[in-house]
């Protein structure tokens, strides 16, 4: 299976694999030539229903791409965390969206030395070759059968299993900028004008390709507020780079938003109308104050 056939045949495609198994790359990929919406999965704080957060993501229009899911909680839960956030039947459930939503689910694999020299030059560490060749990829299948939270009923699309074509760590993945039509959220080749949503996506492709944090929410909220003062100094004395540093406060806000599974666009609109239907009148003091309550309120 090529990514002509898994564009052409899936609007839902949820990518696993071990770190440098070329994840991100694929899924870039396939919103770089194919339309697909990338969400990013990264480890969410405890307080964030998983299995809540993969329906919603589930129930979002278009083409989706999931980078990381709820299969990796099963398997990192227990394995760093001594336990797993999902249950067997909630992934059960779940699996059985992306099957509704015509998905498939693809595990990528690669051999330990390329594994090992792509943490390298991305992350400038990765664990001692030994480790990696114990863990990924196995060195012989097990005659002991996997448990699997997959459905079993006969319209149950299986995991497909893709090497890497290019087996060579040192491979350029190709260029990942490109502009993005607003609107639909789908990525274009050329043109159109950038979206919230579109900005989110091309900011943490950035990140990607970079190398920059994202991972560590903390540090984001710092750096957040880092360029907050930068605007106000801006503002303050200013200087003609003002909107560029409200630039930075949007993108920062931006990865945080990504980096917790939220569709920032979404958000806002969502706010944007809960301020609307809001009705103020200003006290004795000249200061206004609500006096009605929103549905959600």
């Amino acid at each position: 299976m090529n990514t002509d056939e898994i564009a052409a045949t899936h609007r839902t495609v949820v990518i696993e694999g071990c770190d440098g198994a070329g994840k991100s790359t694929l899924a870039t990929r396939l919103a770089r030539e194919y339309g697909f919406t990338v969400v990013h999965c990264p480890r969410t704080p405890d307080s964030v229903g998983l299995p809540q957060r993969y329906q919603e993501l589930l129930a979002r229009p278009g083409h989706l791409v999931l980078d990381r899911s709820f299969l990796s909680e099963l398997a990192y839960g227990p394995l760093y965390r001594g336990g797993s956030r999902i249950t067997w039947t909630e992934a059960r459930t779940l699996a059985k969206s992306v099957i509704n939503r015509d998905g498939a689910f693809l595990h990528l694999t690669a051999s330990a030395e390329v594994i090992q020299t792509r943490l390298l030059n991305r992350d400038t560490q990765a664990p001692p070759l030994a480790r990696s060749t114990l863990s990924w990829p196995p060195t012989r299948r097990s005659s002991r059968p996997s448990r699997s939270p997959f459905p079993s009923s006969p319209s149950t699309r299986p995991t497909t299993h893709l090497p890497r074509a290019d087996d060579n760590p040192q491979s350029p993945s190709g260029p990942r900028a490109f502009s993005v039509s607003s609107g639909t959220g789908r990525p274009t080749r050329a043109g159109g004008t950038v979206d919230i949503r579109s900005a989110q996506k091309l900011a943490w492709d950035n990140k990607l390709d970079k190398g920059f944090n994202t991972t560590d929410v903390p540090l984001e909220f710092g750096l957040l507020t880092a360029e907050i003062g930068e605007a106000f100094t801006a503002w303050r004395k200013h200087h003609p780079d003002f909107g560029e540093e409200l630039a930075d406060v949007f993108l920062y806000l931006a990865a945080i938003a990504e980096m917790n599974g939220l569709d920032l666009q979404t958000e806002v609109q969502r706010k944007i109308t809960k301020n609307r239907d809001r009705v103020y009148a200003r006290n004795e003091h000249g200061v206004p104050v609500r006096i009605t309550e929103t549905a959600e309120d």
